[in-house]
């Protein structure tokens, strides 16, 4: 429960059930008054515009690509996924995410080979990734396909060495 306060606006409150209490003093009378919010309560401004919402992956340059780089060694450097709203709607209050990349099993069917729940990932591994975000009664998925930049380079048959 919440502090008492003498003004009629509240910010920054997360996205969820609430109960309000109200005292109103009038004089030597007191009254009291409770509502209980649902989340759907909320809904008119916390839902999330789906068509909207983009993955944006970036290498260490904060260049967008959808290709993993590899490093001078060869071995396979990261990107960062996130999302983003078109619309400019604030994606960092009252949303849930949960990353998913799937991998296919030898004798065949899929297991989920990457998870997380953070707002931002940080990937090393081709594939298709999924993201889910969920803000009260509103349900998004969207996803990106990530490549790798190939081992070796095919030469230009045209600086070959004769």
């Amino acid at each position: 429960m919440g502090d008492w306060q003498t003004t009629n606006t509240f910010t920054d409150i997360p996205y969820g059930k609430h109960t309000l209490s109200v005292r109103v003093t009038n004089g030597s009378t007191v009254c009291y008054g409770t509502k209980v919010f649902a989340e759907t309560d909320f809904d008119a401004c916390g839902k999330l515009n789906c068509d909207g919402i983009v993955i944006v992956a970036k290498d260490d340059a904060n260049n967008e690509t959808n290709t993993i780089p590899r490093g001078t060694n060869k071995t396979l450097k990261t990107l960062n996924l996130s999302a983003i709203s078109l619309d400019n709607a604030d994606l960092s209050k009252g949303v849930t995410y949960l990353w998913e990349r799937r991998a296919m099993n030898t004798g065949g069917g899929e297991f989920v080979a990457f998870s997380s729940t953070q707002a931002a990932v940080s990937i090393g591994v081709p594939g298709r990734y999924t993201l889910k975000m969920v803000r009260g009664t509103t349900t998004c998925t969207t996803e990106i396909a990530i490549n790798a930049k190939p081992c070796t380079e095919t030469p230009d048959p045209t600086q070959r060495v004769q």
